[in-house]
């Protein structure tokens, strides 16, 4: 059961980071798009709105992970003192 729930826990850190390269890679696209019927709107993408918020969610999503781990260890550790 331990080594199960570290390698989902695993599997969810790889696919995170995965995942966030290619939000930023695309968010780093439509930044860069800009139209000249749109020129007076802000961006929504721009580096300065854009990275605060992106890497506070990810840090929030690893800290889930994290979260998911200890729940892991914590479990295997209350069974292995149980016996």
């Amino acid at each position: 059961m331990l080594s199960a729930g570290l390698l989902i826990s695993a599997a969810w850190v790889g696919m995170a980071v995965l995942a966030w390269s290619t939000i930023r890679r695309y968010a780093d696209l439509a930044g860069s798009f800009a139209s000249a019927s749109f020129k007076h709107l802000p961006n929504p993408f721009a580096e300065t709105v854009c990275n605060r918020a992106r890497r506070r969610m990810h840090l929030l999503v690893l800290l889930m992970i994290a979260v998911f781990m200890v729940m892991y260890l914590g479990l295997a550790v209350i069974r292995l003192a149980a016996s």
